[in-house]
């Protein structure tokens, strides 16, 4: 595993604040913010030679410099002349990334272990820098299960792989508003999934969303028509008016339960 090699070309700028929860970078080019993306990876040196934090670009901020006005000066007191502008951006740290750590070579860790100091070095992690690091958070994936789903925002040619059976064996949910993409990334998450092998996944569309997946010339899914009710072991599903007479009157924690998700299933 190669290790991440920063050059000036990658410095950004340099450190100005620390404190626990953040770390505020003063941009060394006023002409680099233009390029620095919300959601960036980027380096920051620490006190030991083999050692960097991680971390995220959260904000973007630039501050103008200002000058009132003096006696001497042909403007009124009121004005205020604009000297020059400085940049900068505020890191959240998730994690350190070791060179080297004992025996080990090249090994990203959650948590910090020393903080910066004024005036260290930050880094863009960026082009083989950032392939490199997301080579060594996947080193650990199983080479018979990758997942590849995609490439990086800040970078086409960088592949975004996951460790596809601990993926699946975790709760996750996928968030957005209306025509973001929820669904699309759902079916190319599936499409990737079916590359896998022995890949055993079952989609509940409620909506036909998904469908298409399951025909040629790509198919890569089977139809298998299901009515919710028969799938648990409960009457036949009421008016919602009377489930709700039945709600109102019901006592017992578990027949309500059941009454709760009878309603959810028929409003639904």
């Amino acid at each position: 595993m190669e290790s991440l090699i920063f050059t000036d070309t990658d410095k950004i700028g340099q450190v100005i604040h620390v404190d626990t929860a953040q770390i505020i970078i003063e941009l060394s080019d006023s002409e680099q913010i233009s390029k620095i993306i919300i959601g960036n990876l980027v380096a920051i040196e620490t006190s030991k030679k083999h050692e960097f934090l991680i971390g995220l670009i959260d904000k973007v901020t630039r501050k103008y410099i200002e000058e009132i006005a003096s006696e001497e000066s042909n403007v009124s007191d009121e004005d205020i002349l604009m000297t020059g502008s400085s940049d900068y951006i505020k890191i959240n740290i998730i994690g350190t990334y070791k060179s080297v750590y004992g025996s080990k070579r090249n090994v990203f860790k959650r948590g910090v272990d020393s903080f910066p100091k004024i005036e260290s070095s930050c880094y863009s992690i960026c082009g083989e820098n950032l392939q490199k690091f997301m080579n060594i958070l996947g080193q650990n994936i199983n080479s018979t299960k990758p997942l590849k789903i995609g490439s990086f925002m800040i970078d086409n040619n960088t592949e975004a792989i996951l460790d596809g059976n601990k993926f699946f064996q975790r709760h996750s949910a996928i968030l957005g508003s209306t025509g973001s993409g929820k669904s699309w990334c759902v079916a190319n998450i599936l499409e990737k999934a079916s590359e896998l092998k022995n890949a055993n996944i079952i989609v509940f569309d409620l909506h036909g969303e998904y469908k298409p997946l399951a025909e040629e010339p790509e198919k890569i899914a089977e139809v298998l028509e299901v009515k919710p009710f028969e799938l648990y072991m409960f009457e036949p599903l009421k008016p919602a008016n009377e489930l709700r007479e039945e709600l109102i009157t019901a006592m017992d924690d578990e027949n309500l339960l059941k009454l709760l998700y009878k309603f959810y299933l028929t409003i639904k």
